[in-house]
């Protein structure tokens, strides 16, 4: 019979429903596809771990896990009220696809190596979360975390509050809009990044980064932004910072307001309304010339 006259081909089977139990055990769940999976605690008394491995194309909501190296290798995935405990330490490893949206991650390691994953309105409490991700996306979500993000590209993140050191190191071609980061050496070795209307309280912001751009964010912390090339900022506040853009290849830095001192940049236009002190190494003198420094209410000290 030729697919023209067969009345069956092409209809869409419903997802078989899993809801209210509670899985354990190995891979309980392993190589599934097409589950609406709803109410669902994967733990129990038998040890078990990988609850959610090779699947693809599954719903999950408000679902539990208190099992390790939960949802790994899967793709085209929603993710929606989920708990990852504590004790489901490395869970979301090698995915592609996935959303995830309303959930609350307590496990350590979360988030690995992943390609196309939206975050949305998500709580994180973990260490090194989000490592080596390619394509991933933060939208209004609070994380707590070290190491976050770490060799990350094609990142985004709006709205979004992130706290804990060594955030976004290494990441490549970002954009981030309206967040705030409070962290230590954040952004250090960053290529491509760009920061809209975002709130910066990090020590050593920036460090060693190639093409980095601020656009209207306040900063604040040590030494921000030393050793980077081809920075870029944009009507930025910098709140109380001292030793900026030491070492630095600037094309342009638009301050607005007070800057309390710049140190030795290498080269570039820098524009204040005020600033507090300019320090220049006198053993540095094959820099002077290569600065612009443009203070608009009186001369700085020198």
């Amino acid at each position: 019979m030729g697919l023209g006259k067969n009345k069956t081909y092409g209809t869409i089977k419903k997802m078989k429903q899993i809801k209210d139990k509670t899985l354990s055990g190995p891979r309980p769940l392993f190589h599934s596809s097409s589950l609406h999976i709803e109410g669902v605690i994967f733990g129990g008394t038998e040890k078990g771990e990988s609850p959610v491995n090779e699947c693809k194309k599954c719903e999950l909501t408000h679902c539990s896990f208190d099992l390790p190296y939960s949802v790994w290798n899967c793709r085209d995935m929603k993710l929606d009220h989920l708990t990852f405990n504590k004790t489901a330490r490395s869970p979301l490893w090698y995915n592609k696809a996935i959303t995830l949206t309303d959930a609350k991650i307590y496990a350590d390691k979360a988030i690995r190596e992943c390609f196309g994953i939206l975050c949305k309105d998500t709580y994180i409490s973990g260490t090194e979360t989000a490592w080596k991700c390619h394509g991933i996306d933060f939208n209004h979500c609070i994380i707590q975390s070290e190491y976050l993000l770490f060799c990350a590209q094609d990142v985004k993140m709006e709205k979004t509050n992130c706290t804990g050191p060594n955030a976004l190191q290494y990441i490549e071609k970002g954009e981030i809009h309206d967040s705030v980061i409070v962290s230590e050496d954040a952004f250090l070795h960053c290529k491509n990044v760009t920061i809209f209307d975002s709130d910066l309280t990090v020590d050593y912001l920036g460090w060693y980064s190639t093409n980095l751009k601020l656009v209207r964010c306040t900063i604040r912390g040590k030494e921000p932004l030393c050793y980077s090339h081809n920075l870029t900022l944009e009507d930025c506040v910098m709140e109380g910072c001292e030793g900026a853009f030491e070492y630095s290849d600037i094309i342009t830095a638009k301050i607005k307001g007070s800057i309390k001192s710049i140190k030795d940049p290498d080269k570039g236009v820098i524009e204040a309304d005020h600033i507090d002190e300019i320090i220049q190494d006198v053993n540095r003198r094959d820099t002077y010339g290569k600065v612009t420094i443009i203070v608009h209410d009186r001369e700085a000290k020198k």
